[in-house]
């Protein structure tokens, strides 16, 4: 399949192109006018991000040194935006408490109450965990501890109930406590989140993947049908809509960040047409699979071959993370995390049944690592391939970040509440 996303090695341009919002097709690299802006255009001299897992880039790099249980990554997206070119020199304060698993109000009462004033920006991630996202990919694709059939259902059933219910006053809560932290002319940027499939091609309604292989009967194993992905796709949609409508009431400091339909344009979601998954290294894929080797290859790499060229974002980004001067969470209290949710899980399912065996990723068989061996270590079981499923691989975050420098650079030459000019602009590398 063609490639459809530009690999790191051309970070620079799409950042560039991000500020400028250009349409694919641009002669950009040699456009010095869009570099020179692209180091003047961000007036931000102290900052914050806060948020779940989605902020805080679970799986994207390397781990900070300082985010204990927190799992904060170094291309994150707060990680990529403090180390984008255009930012002022020095870089401007940052404060990185976004943690793994939190929910809206766990975000209020342990990062925003750490917050201090004055903010140009706070950028925020928040809403899926109040809605069980990881209770979602349990009982519906992964099946860490095995259930009844009928699990899937009535998880989602669950899910809209809490979307309906819980979820619009947890976010409200949130934005009327964030609004308050930010200096005049400051903004608070609040991201959406990507539906995980596309839904069109049939093939995916005869892929598993089930962690265990040997799930009794057999038939209770569930499956990535287009019923189930366009399900799972609606209620994606449902939490995004809650998010925007949040924004919209909180005020005209408030923007809401929709990449959204990128990842759709990109050829980036799971079960994208002619894919067979699993395909947990293919190019263009922007959410970590199961499986999934690392942050990217280059492109015209064997598919065998890793990822190794550092790209200019990624040497800033963990030149940021060695010098950050902030206040981080390091250990949130009654917070479980991601991580948390699935090896706990694991680990319950093998206490009761030690005969169950990981599935090799295509399920086609046990994986034999794990053959004969029946009670075993969190790293023996969970791989940190299993820990970053279904969050966004580091090109991902570049997606959303090209959406958010584009409102960022509008927001700062535009009077606060002006329409955007971002919303329905293509983003760099798509063709």
């Amino acid at each position: 399949m063609k490639s459809r996303f530009y690999s790191f090695s051309f970070l620079a341009v799409i950042y560039i192109t991000a500020v400028r919002c250009l349409v694919p097709g641009t002669p950009i690299e040699n456009d010095d006018k869009a570099k020179r802006q692209a180091n003047q255009v961000l007036n931000i001299r102290k900052w914050a991000a806060v948020g779940d897992s989605y902020s805080a880039g679970i799986g994207a790099g390397r781990k900070l040194q300082d985010s204990g249980r927190c799992s904060r990554y170094d291309l994150s997206l707060p990680m990529q935006l403090q180390a984008y070119r255009g930012m002022p020199s020095p870089k401007p304060q940052f404060e990185f408490l976004s943690c793994s698993g939190a929910t809206a109000p766990q975000i209020l009462e342990q990062q925003v109450s750490a917050l201090g004033n004055g903010y140009d920006m706070i950028v925020v991630s928040a809403g899926g965990n109040d809605v069980g996202l990881s209770d979602i990919l349990n009982r519906c694709i992964y099946q860490w501890l095995p259930g009844r059939d009928s699990d899937c259902q009535d998880q989602l059933d669950r899910t809209v109930a809490l979307i309906r219910g819980a979820l619009p006053n947890n976010l409200a809560a949130l934005a009327q406590a964030l609004g308050p932290k930010l200096g005049p002319g400051g903004f608070v940027y609040w991201t959406g989140y990507a539906q995980f499939f596309d839904d069109s091609d049939p093939w995916c309604d005869r892929v598993t993947w089930s962690f265990w292989y040997n799930i009794e009967p057999a038939a209770q194993k569930q499956y990535l049908t287009r019923v189930r992905r366009t399900r799972m796709n609606d209620l994606t949609l449902a939490v995004n809509r809650v998010i925007r409508e949040t924004v919209a009431r909180a005020g005209p400091q408030f923007v809401y960040i929709d990449y959204d339909a990128d990842f759709g344009r990109m050829f980036g979601r799971y079960c994208e047409p002619g894919v067979r998954e699993p395909d947990p290294n293919r190019e263009d894929l922007l959410f970590f699979e199961w499986g999934t080797s690392g942050p990217g290859r280059r492109r015209g790499k064997r598919d065998d071959e890793p990822f190794q060229e550092r790209s200019y974002v990624e040497e800033e980004a963990r030149e940021s993370s060695n010098d950050l001067a902030v206040r981080q969470v390091t250990d949130q209290q009654g917070l479980t995390t991601f991580e948390d949710t699935i090896v706990n899980a694991v680990r319950a399912a093998k206490n009761e049944n030690f005969e169950l065996e990981v599935a090799l990723i295509d399920n086609s068989g046990p994986d034999p690592a794990y053959r004969g061996r029946s009670m075993l270590s969190r790293s023996d079981f969970v791989s940190d391939s299993i820990l970053r499923v279904f969050h966004p691989q580091p090109g991902g975050y570049v997606v959303a970040l090209e959406r958010l420098l584009c409102e960022l650079t509008v927001r700062q030459a535009t009077p606060a509440g002006a329409p955007s000019q971002c919303s329905d602009a293509p983003v760099a590398g798509n063709r």
